[in-house]
């Protein structure tokens, strides 16, 4: 059992670095944003399937992180 000055220390240190990533995260999230409010720079007069199919790519990547974070999908208990 670690002592309480040791698990408080950790603890501080976890805290921390959990708020460190917290700050990459938020980036992450303003730049998705930032892309969603600029349609990804998709130009509509020149439209491909190739920007709708990745558009489709990353939308599955982030529903794999919603989803665990919501317990859906491949993440729901059992």
């Amino acid at each position: 059992m670690m002592s309480s000055t040791r698990t408080q220390k950790s603890q501080q240190a976890s805290l921390a670095e959990f708020m460190k990533q917290m700050d990459v995260f938020r980036g992450h999230v303003a730049e998705l944003q930032a892309m969603a409010d600029n349609h990804i720079g998709a130009d509509p007069d020149s439209m491909l399937w190739g920007t709708a199919g990745t558009l489709q790519h990353w939308n599955a990547i982030l529903a794999r992180v919603t989803d665990a974070y919501h317990h859906r999908g491949e993440f729901a208990p059992e």
